[in-house]
């Protein structure tokens, strides 16, 4: 299995997490096996996305 780490800042959480949420099913078809999000304690748009991927390619 191959994991993807992404670190970026989003405007407004809630409404960044609707979008995610909406691609779930694109993100499942493309090899993502699961993932987990997390962010700052301080700071809610700071987001850390952490993912397992079938293949990198599948990621990219």
């Amino acid at each position: 299995m191959q994991y993807v780490l992404i670190i970026h800042e989003v405007e407004a959480y809630p409404a960044w997490k609707t979008i995610f949420d909406q691609a779930a099913d694109i993100r499942k078809l493309a090899g993502e096996i699961r993932y987990q999000l997390l962010h700052y304690d301080n700071d809610t748009n700071n987001i850390v996305h952490f993912s397992e991927w079938s293949s990198l390619d599948n990621a990219r």
